[in-house]
């Protein structure tokens, strides 16, 4: 029997809700996982800042930063939220589960012909070359969780490529793998999913949401 190992993120949501009073959040571990990288990037943030860059009520975010700060992984002040050591443990934690090696944020200029919004966010998942058909469900899910589009490349035989055809992306877009080869460390069966949006945060979430396709599994 495989047991099942959650992230600090799921237990959160799972505690959450079996609560027997008041609403069930409509919340899942990915947008608790949101909340920490906007707390992590603009903290300190207050709770109506948080909800609004968040698109949640008032209440849900409340509830939200009471579960943080009584896990130790926010601090609550005058000021609003800032990140703990803790906090930082806990996005690495979850991003590790879910084979998420590398995460960054993107110069939108320097990967336009690739990923072409404001806001571009690239992530790698180890071994996720072997999952990735078309690219076309990546793109659905980070659509869904509010992106405005996805690229999908993967490393094959050395070379970073388009998975539908094959082709090496280098030949064609040389300038933007040089700069997405000085950003992340490229291995053999990886994927590489670059999501743009209108603002950060949907950029990351969608971002992750299309990586959370390669392995849902848990293998």
């Amino acid at each position: 029997m495989i047991l099942e190992i959650m992230t600090i993120l799921e237990e959160i949501i799972r505690s959450w809700r079996k609560v027997p009073k008041g609403p069930v959040p409509r919340l899942d571990a990915l947008k608790v996982l949101v909340a920490l990288k906007v707390i992590e990037r603009e903290g300190p943030i207050g709770r109506y800042a948080l909800a609004r860059k968040l698109k949640l009520s008032q209440g849900v975010v409340r509830g939200l930063i009471d579960r943080l700060k009584a896990r130790g992984l926010i601090e609550v002040a005058k000021g609003g939220c800032t990140l703990t050591r803790e906090g930082e443990a806990a996005i690495h934690e979850y991003l590790e589960a879910k084979r998420v090696v590398e995460l960054e944020e993107l110069e939108a200029s320097k990967i336009s012909k690739l990923a072409p919004g404001e806001f571009v966010v690239g992530i790698k998942v180890e071994g996720g070359a072997a999952k990735v058909i078309d690219g076309i469900l990546q793109r659905d899910e980070a659509i869904k969780s509010g992106a405005s589009g996805a690229t999908t490349l993967i490393v094959e035989n050395g070379e970073i490529r388009f998975p539908k055809t094959r082709e090496v992306v280098g030949k064609i877009y040389s300038k933007e793998i040089e700069y997405l080869k000085s950003k992340f460390k490229v291995e053999e069966g990886d994927a590489i999913l670059l999501c743009w949006a209108e603002d950060e945060v949907r950029a990351f979430e969608g971002a992750i949401g299309a990586a959370l396709t390669l392995v849902r599994d848990g293998k």
